[in-house]
């Protein structure tokens, strides 16, 4: 099992950017947005493109972090 230490995750989906936190993980489990002034661009990005990316980084989280662990070893 990968260890957790904070990363952050770059998501695209469509014209939409996001910057996800490992150390964002909230109570329920659930990874969040870092907290950045450009963890979301364009900033009126669409609202359902924003809830994919939240959608896909959660139900694959665990296959994220280990990837990640790969590239950076």
């Amino acid at each position: 099992m990968c260890t957790r230490r904070i990363t952050i995750l770059r998501t695209f989906m469509a014209d939409t950017k996001g910057l996800l936190s490992s150390s964002k993980l909230g109570e329920d489990g659930r990874v969040r947005f870092a907290e950045r002034w450009d963890a979301i661009q364009p900033g009126d990005a669409k609202r359902n493109h924003v809830r994919h990316v939240l959608n896909a980084a959660n139900a694959h989280f665990d296959d994220l972090m280990e990837l990640w662990e790969e590239a950076h070893v």
